[in-house]
Parts: C-alpha cells; structure tokens; sequence
C-alpha cells in the first residue's frame, strides 16, 4: 500500500495501529512525518496530505510561511526597539543633564526652565 506510511491521525482509529505503520516506515518518512506534525503544532492547521509529494509540498510551504512569519514579527521588534532606544537614550541624557545641573549648584528655577527646553527639543526633533 502506497499510503501506508502517511501520517492520518484524524482518520485513525486503533493507535496501536498507527505506532505500527509509524515505525514500519522508512526512516526519512518518520522523520517527514515528524517534521510534518511539527509544522502543523506551529502553523496551527491541518492540511492532511495523503501521499508523499503532497507531504513534501506541505512541509514546504509551511516552512516558507513560517519563514515569512518570522520575518514580519523580527521586523516588528526591531521597529518596537528603535522606538525603544529613542526614548531611552532621551532618559539617559535628562538623567545626565539632572545631574550636570545639581552638580553645579543651578537653581531650581533655572533646572526646571533647562528640563522644560530639554524636553521641547526633543519632541521638536523627534516630529520633524
């Protein structure tokens, strides 16, 4: 039987049977079945190929939408940390600027006009 050895988890009613037709496989398609139910935990659907070329299909173009995936959250997290970074590098050199000015003595009237420029330009820059 051609199909014997494809994974049908959903058709399967006796999984002692199905350990069977698993382990009396070939080992490259235990390992396909394996990377196959692995893809589906990842991708979340379950296509239910019936033959090898449709498996081979399948596991490639889960794994190239996986890829894509990939590709658009690393994306997604870059643009999350340089929004990140300005803010940050922002609150470093305040933090510095406080320290300049109590280091010096500068009244806190002029500390708060320095904070209240400081802070203006930033924002000016970072809308223009």
């Amino acid at each position: 039987d051609a199909l014997k050895w494809v994974p049908q988890w959903a058709d399967m009613i006796d999984p002692i049977e199905a350990i069977d037709r698993f382990y009396d496989a070939k080992w490259y398609l235990r390992y396909a079945s394996c990377l196959y139910a692995m893809m589906v935990l990842t991708v979340g659907n379950d296509i239910g190929p019936r033959t090898q070329l449709q498996l081979t299909y399948c596991l490639c173009l889960m794994f190239i939408g996986s890829m894509y995936l990939a590709i658009l959250f690393g994306n997604v997290s870059l643009l999350i940390a340089s929004m990140n970074k300005v803010s940050t590098d922002h609150q470093e050199k305040f933090e510095e600027t406080q320290q300049v000015l109590k280091a010096l003595n500068i009244p806190e009237h002029l500390q708060n006009r320095a904070y209240t420029n400081f802070d203006y330009i930033f924002y000016k820059h970072l809308n223009s």
